[in-house]
């Protein structure tokens, strides 16, 4: 197992020591927007190089948990800001550690600090890409009490990272054309994770996919030395991305506890306010179960709505002016409060 978990690190980059840079996606994502603060925190007892992080902070709901990534190895940690993200945006208070040297093994405590630096959440879970989820499970096991949870992504279980007798939720994604952590490596890991671990396959799905990184010239993630590299995905990047945060908020929620909504509401009025400072328009729809929120509406094609506990009987939604509006007869998922779930808009 630790030859393989090598190997995760070997066929990382063509040429030793050089890190695949962030996509054009991923760049942008690394941009506060309205559901999410992104900084970059300095540590300054990791020294003066590579002593920092980013933090991706919700503006709206924040959930009593945070969740860390390590990154996969020589990995631009950037790369990962789009799912990051997301999983801001859902509650979550997420942070993509910078690794020295862009390898997990040479930081795998640095999720130490993290977890010192917000006195405020008391459950944290933590995962990672590749060779930064099997690091993931190495802290885990170093510090069996700090995590409630650990989701590997293209990652397995391993001798050194063995966290089969923890109580830890630990759920495992992978892709089906993965090259690199193959489906023979992640059952061959099975005894090193708990008995309860959930693993999930991305049909289609390959390693590459798990972040947006630039792997040129090549298609996909090269091997090194003979190795072998990935394959080509038969699904899209987006589509990929989508079904692994879907899968690890699966995780986080069960650990903090939110549950499904059941709520339904029918469009109210259309307040004509505008804010030019923030270019969101007032929208009230009245609940029809007496549940109330303050919704901000997502700009992304996933149509997803995070809202804000109000008391009022009303659920206020802000829609941004361009491009996107609420349309009559879809369904929109949302998060109010401590719960999730979708409410339907009636034609008007």
């Amino acid at each position: 197992m630790a030859v393989a978990v090598l190997c995760l690190c070997a066929g990382s980059s063509v040429f030793a020591n050089e890190s695949y840079p962030p996509l054009p996606e991923a760049l942008a994502a690394m941009e506060s927007n309205w559901a999410v603060t992104v900084n970059t925190v300095t540590v300054a007892s990791w020294g003066t190089e590579e002593n920092y992080y980013y933090e991706f902070k919700p503006r709206l709901t924040q959930q009593n948990l945070g969740f860390i990534i390590y990154p996969g190895a020589y990995v631009d940690p950037r790369s990962y800001a789009p799912a990051a993200s997301k999983i801001a945006e859902a509650g979550y208070l997420t942070v993509i550690v910078k690794m020295p040297g862009d390898l997990a093994m040479s930081g795998i405590p640095r999720a130490q600090d993290i977890l010192a630096a917000y006195p405020e959440i008391t459950q944290w879970a933590i995962g990672g890409h590749s060779l930064g989820g099997v690091c993931s499970s190495w802290y885990v096991k170093d510090h069996p009490d700090k995590m409630k949870g650990v989701v590997l992504w293209a990652a397995y279980g391993f001798v050194e990272g063995d966290i089969h007798d923890r109580d830890i939720a630990v759920t495992v994604i992978s892709g089906s054309k993965d090259g690199l952590a193959t489906p023979a490596k992640i059952a061959a890991g099975i005894p090193y994770l708990p008995a309860d671990t959930t693993y999930f396959v991305i049909e289609g799905g390959n390693h590459t996919n798990d972040g947006y990184y630039d792997t040129s010239p090549y298609p996909v993630q090269p091997g090194r030395n003979g190795a072998p590299g990935d394959n080509p995905a038969d699904i899209t990047r987006e589509e990929q991305q989508k079904i692994l945060v879907d899968e690890t908020l699966k995780l986080l929620d069960g650990i903090s506890g939110r549950v499904p909504c059941s709520l339904t509401v029918t469009p109210g009025t259309l307040s004509r306010f505008l804010c030019f400072l923030n270019p969101f328009r007032r929208f009230v729809i009245s609940g029809a179960d007496n549940t109330t929120a303050e919704v901000a509406w997502s700009t992304n094609a996933l149509k997803t709505i995070f809202s804000r506990p109000g008391d009022n009987g009303t659920i206020i939604v802000w829609v941004h002016v361009r491009p996107f509006r609420l349309k009559a007869n879809e369904t929109y998922e949302m998060a109010a409060g401590g719960c999730f779930g979708a409410f339907s808009v009636k034609p008007f």
